[in-house]
């Protein structure tokens, strides 16, 4: 007996859901963020792939071991500029203390003074910077489950012998609440 295929309907065509866009915040009106860190005595340090991705970064002064350092984050982030405390002096690297975030170019020609007057006082107090529980190394900023926090320099994965095993662990588990990880400017 020969099977036999039954004749279906034709479907009927559906329309798929529309993906929501990305959140993309407005341009950054790069000329005015360039104008103002130039007027602060900062130097645009943005290479021809970082500005090509619409990235931009400024180096402003040292300030005792550190530098100052602005960032421009890429448009999908929602904010304008980050302002921080670098180590190295050149950008990239680590962020040290507190991390002063503009949303808009509005709040970055109202408040980078008052910001600026903040990191240099963080930059001159060593203190406030260091791990206060090994009181060796500096706090950096770190993303974790609930949002951005400080911590040690050494919170990094390290082995150790403990009775003749080699273990996983980490130099130092110290975070600072001395100081705050974010202010944010709107």
């Amino acid at each position: 007996m020969a099977a036999t295929r039954k004749p279906t309907a034709p479907r009927k065509a559906t329309k798929k859901a529309a993906r929501p866009k990305a959140a993309v915040r407005p341009p950054a009106r790069d000329d005015e963020v360039g104008a103002l860190f130039k007027a602060a005595r900062f130097q645009e340090t943005t290479s021809d792939i970082s500005r090509a991705l619409g990235l931009r970064s400024f180096l402003g002064k040292k300030v005792g071991r550190w530098v100052l350092h602005a960032a421009t984050p890429s448009p999908t982030e929602g904010h304008a500029v980050d302002l921080v405390l670098n180590g190295a002096h050149q950008p990239g690297g680590l962020e040290y203390g507190t991390k002063h975030r503009f949303v808009t170019v509005d709040a970055l020609a109202r408040d980078l003074a008052a910001a600026l007057k903040d990191l240099q006082r963080l930059a001159k107090d060593d203190e406030l910077l260091k791990c206060p529980e090994c009181k060796l190394r500096y706090v950096i900023q770190k993303e974790g489950k609930r949002g951005t926090f400080l911590s040690c320099e050494g919170m990094t994965r390290i082995h150790r012998r403990v009775e003749g095993m080699r273990i996983k662990d980490v130099a130092c588990r110290g975070t600072s609440t001395r100081i705050p990880a974010v202010v944010i400017h709107t």
